[in-house]
């Protein structure tokens, strides 16, 4: 009887002081330490989940209240003298501007730097800065290769065909 009491008793500080990562550990199941880690990588997914939502949220929002198109602007859309008035096909837009005082200051930096410009005046009131006039798609896109490298050009730049 003696054995079965001592036998009982090592058998529950055992379990007292072992605790359940032991059994679980035996068993093949997660440690606390894993469910801790799992936890861990769950909430910064979420979190990465829901900061990427945020900035999916307030781009849509800022093209919902954006005062003109972000697309492309078709030729038809050019203000007719603007349209008459260009000589060429394809220009490289550098920038487009709700003031003409900006696309001027624009226009004058890269005339300086030895391009020739044109303004492009939509209808909605909006004025392109064109580069590089060209005649021909491939000259069009080799402009466009040449100006990304200098300073005043943004990544943004794109051909715009005068149809």
């Amino acid at each position: 009887m003696r054995k079965i009491v001592i036998f009982i008793l090592l058998g529950a500080l055992t379990l007292t002081f072992s605790g359940c990562d032991m059994f679980r550990k035996l068993a093949g199941r997660p440690t606390s330490a894993d469910i801790a880690a799992k936890k861990a990588a769950i909430e910064l997914a979420e979190k990465n989940r829901k900061a990427e939502q945020a900035k999916a949220d307030s781009l849509e929002q800022a093209a919902s209240t954006a005062s003109f198109d972000m697309e492309l602007v078709g030729w038809r859309e050019l203000k007719p003298e603007s349209r008459q008035a260009l000589g060429s096909k394809y220009y490289i837009v550098a920038g487009v501007f709700g003031k003409r005082s900006n696309a001027e200051s624009l226009r004058r930096q890269i005339e300086a730097k030895g391009y020739e410009t044109a303004l492009l005046e939509y209808a909605s009131g909006m004025i392109a800065v064109g580069v590089c006039p060209s005649s021909s798609l491939p000259e069009a896109f080799s402009s466009l290769e040449k100006l990304k490298k200098e300073s005043f050009c943004p990544k943004e730049a794109w051909i715009f065909e005068n149809i």
